[in-house]
């Protein structure tokens, strides 16, 4: 198809040409002769939805696998979407959560993230105790020795026993 010949009673005479023609390949467009071969550009298969995988197979041609599911994701402070413009869109949500960590308490949605705001409060005014804070358990209290000094308040001392603070 890309090589034109004409003859006369003498000879042939063969002359490349620049049509249009088929190259036999799904994933090329615009067939063009060119120096007596037959070639397309390769075919970008681009579908304009961000939200497929554009792919080209010489037996089939383009094809698209759709990505939606890929994107959809629901978290305590986030959704995440697909749009056909944009693909993958997330979206950050405001409100209260649950930041799973006991040794906090307003726990609110900022950018994307659930942040507890105030720490949880473990004193128990006990001067026999070591007060802490695990964020799976909570409040913690680990009684001292018996027999160290403890301050009872007001330039009064005692002494620790059994976790209290005793004269």
């Amino acid at each position: 198809a890309c090589v034109g010949e004409s003859c006369d009673d003498t000879e042939c005479v063969y002359e490349n040409n620049d049509r249009a023609c088929n190259d036999d390949n799904l994933c090329t467009i615009n067939d063009q002769c060119s120096n007596g071969d037959c070639a397309g550009v390769s075919d970008d298969c681009d579908d304009s939805d961000a939200c497929t995988e554009d792919l080209c197979d010489l037996s089939v041609g383009c094809y698209h696998i759709d990505r939606r599911d890929e994107c959809n994701e629901i978290s305590v402070c986030e959704i995440t979407h697909c749009t056909e413009d944009l693909g993958c869109v997330t979206d950050q949500l405001t409100g209260v959560c649950d930041d799973q960590n006991l040794c906090t308490m307003g726990d609110s949605c900022q950018n994307g993230e659930c942040i507890g705001r105030i720490s949880l409060d473990c004193d128990d005014y006990n001067p026999c105790t070591i007060d802490s804070c695990d964020p799976s358990s909570g409040c913690e209290y680990q009684m001292l020795e018996d027999g160290l000094s403890c301050d009872m308040g007001f330039s009064d001392y005692g002494i620790c026993h059994n976790g209290n603070c005793v004269y």
